[in-house]
């Protein structure tokens, strides 16, 4: 059993320790920019506004958020309490961006622009481009910073549990060599995507094609249409890439469940070996840890990574 440790902070900054948690969900997705935590707890009274929750683990900080909900209901107990928040993140996806045209733009230009007086750090590296960079009326503030690393490496941002911006990339390499509960392969055909019809000038029609020979060998036939006049020239080669990978991200997945509080981040490489699927290999794109009766859990979802073989051409 992992040593948990939840802290809550009201509205004055007093800090109170959780007791008696009955059960908890911390959820990670690569395809979310917060993460969350639910917790349900008895408290022997009614609490103070809560606004502010850290969570750590043997002493390691996993999560650092702010509440979106607080209930209490008065039962045979005291109060069973429930809160539920999201990471700091939430800060930029929940305020929006002033409308701007950047020159030369960099990440930490944009960080600051964007980032300043939250309490973050930054910890991306040193990315720029020489091309001009517009953020639209409606962009959240975490939507600027993501849509312009992406464009410029291909990665995605994450603000991690301690408040720093970094790129999200496969770092570690973890082998599970024991307490598997469960695994389960998901082949999903349905989501799936072999061919992009895009056009470049809005009065020319969708000529030019973007298609993956994986998909295209594995009689995969989906196609969508893309208009990408009003996409700047620089950015238009990722905004493709960002479609295909994106719709085929989880194509071949696993889910598999462990016991305990399995540590391991976003985009690490999992593996394993089981008796029936053999050797499993993927990158971590879900993590879910649970306690519920005292007995804990991780879900942990990897999808296998391939060559799409993307090739481009224009169809006359």
């Amino acid at each position: 059993m992992a040593d948990i440790s939840i802290s809550l902070f009201d509205l004055d900054e007093c800090e109170a320790k959780v007791e008696n948690i009955i059960s908890y969900e911390l959820c990670e997705d690569c395809d979310a920019p917060c993460d969350s935590l639910s917790l349900t707890f008895l408290s022997e009274r009614a609490l103070d506004e809560i606004y502010r929750v850290q969570a750590s683990v043997d002493g390691i900080q996993v999560f650092s958020g702010y509440v979106d909900t607080q209930r209490e209901q008065i039962s045979d107990n005291g109060f069973v309490c429930f809160i539920y928040a999201r990471s700091s993140a939430c800060l930029l996806t929940d305020s929006e961006a002033k409308p701007f045209t950047y020159n030369s733009p960099s990440a930490l230009g944009l960080f600051k622009a964007n980032c300043d007086g939250f309490g973050f750090s930054y910890d991306a590296g040193d990315i720029y481009c020489e091309n001009q960079y517009q953020v639209s009326k409606g962009t959240s503030r975490f939507s600027a910073l993501q849509d312009f690393v992406y464009s410029v490496t291909g990665d995605k941002i994450r603000i991690d549990c301690n408040n720093a911006l970094t790129l999200m990339k496969t770092k570690n390499s973890r082998t599970l060599k024991g307490n598997v509960i469960s695994i389960k392969r998901t082949i999903n055909r349905a989501n799936a995507l072999e061919k992009i019809n895009y056009k470049l000038n809005s009065d020319r029609d969708y000529i030019y094609c973007r298609e993956s020979a994986f998909m295209k060998k594995r009689k995969i036939r989906s196609q969508m249409m893309k208009n990408l006049a009003y996409v700047e020239d620089w950015r238009r080669d990722k905004a493709l890439s960002s479609i295909m990978k994106s719709k085929n991200s989880e194509y071949y997945t696993y889910t598999i469940t462990v016991s305990g509080f399995e540590k391991i981040d976003l985009m690490d490489e999992v593996i394993c070996f089981d008796g029936h699927f053999g050797n499993i290999r993927g990158i971590v794109y879900s993590i879910v840890h649970t306690q519920n009766g005292g007995a804990e859990q991780t879900c942990i979802k990897a999808s296998v990574e391939f060559d799409l073989e993307e090739m481009t051409y224009v169809d006359e």
